[in-house]
């Protein structure tokens, strides 16, 4: 099989909804990420805003996300592309309760999502400097198990849309982009499962399966926006200012279950993240990339850095 339709497929099989790209791909050319993000937390925000521990009943730091994701698109026609991130969840929490600093693994494939981007700047006139694109997509739960803790997701399949503007300042080799997008959480569980618990399990087995779990979360819709700015230096290294915005439309309610395994359990969250970034181009083309973000504003969310490595390349 050519290796342009492999990597085709990867992407076909590796969707996800990355919210704030207002350039389309060119027929097709395939562009294609790897990334590996690190993310620990000690302690958490309440739906105050107010630091707290993530759990009181462990030491240290009992919460580290080493998750891997599969980003790519491919141009499928002129001002038509397809795009998408296939995470593998990797989480490990540290639970304070009946076995004190008990570990439990999480490692799994996350929720999926297929979106496409529709270039919309020549049907409104705007000048070859200019991108606009309307982004639209959903979320799918890869059949995770939901009464298994850690959890690596929500469980339920999401639709999401978003309008994206980018400027390219050229001949200043320069950029800014920037979208708005709202996020429908559905009620549809049907493609998470329930699944039958082991009788008696060790303490300090690595994960906990709990018989009567599995409660379906009502988790809030969400308003969507991001912000970025980019600078080349030499013409090899991109240098990234960025921004990004969750907030729920429901206001912030204080979790009420057993948090320390089930980091996914904020039905209702408001995130500001700031954010830096770097690519350094090796070839043409080809990259190595450090992304760095924190949340100077937050309800419901871990209190961490989140760093993201990648390799990227365009064929």
């Amino acid at each position: 099989m050519p290796l342009r339709l492999l990597l085709l497929l990867a992407v076909l099989l590796a969707p996800s909804l990355v919210l704030a790209q207002a350039w389309t791909q060119d027929p097709g050319r395939v562009y294609l990420k790897i990334t590996q993000g690190f993310a620990s937390a000690s302690e958490r925000y309440d739906a105050a805003g107010e630091v707290v521990p993530y759990d009181p009943n462990t030491t240290g730091t009992p919460f580290r996300d080493r998750s891997l994701y599969l980003y790519g698109e491919v141009g499928l026609a002129e001002r038509l592309t397809l795009f998408g991130t296939l995470p593998y969840k990797r989480l490990f929490v540290r639970d304070g309760g009946v076995t004190p600093e008990a570990e439990r693994e999480a490692a799994d494939l996350g929720s999926a999502a297929l979106g496409l981007r529709i270039g919309l700047a020549e049907a409104v006139g705007l000048g070859e400097r200019s991108a606009l694109a309307a982004n639209v997509g959903f979320g799918i739960p890869l059949g995770y198990r939901r009464n298994v803790a850690p959890a690596v997701g929500p469980g339920q399949v999401d639709l999401q849309a978003a309008l994206a503007y980018g400027r390219s300042f050229w001949p200043r080799p320069a950029y800014a982009q920037a979208a708005l997008g709202y996020r429908h959480r559905t009620a549809v569980f049907d493609l998470s499962r329930i699944v039958a618990c082991p009788p008696a399990p060790p303490d300090d087995a690595p994960e906990v399966c709990v018989p009567m779990g599995g409660a379906e979360i009502a988790y809030s819709d969400e308003v969507l926006a991001t912000l970025e700015a980019g600078y080349t230096l030499a013409g090899r290294l991109l240098v990234q200012a960025l921004l990004d915005v969750v907030w729920s439309v429901d206001r912030p309610e204080e979790v009420e279950t057993m948090l320390g395994l089930q980091p996914e359990a904020f039905p209702t969250r408001r995130v500001v993240r700031t954010g830096l970034g770097a690519t350094l181009y090796l070839f043409d083309e080809t990259g190595l990339s450090v992304q760095v973000f924190t949340a100077p504003y937050a309800r419901n969310a871990l209190r961490t850095a989140e760093v993201f490595v990648g390799v990227e390349t365009k064929l």
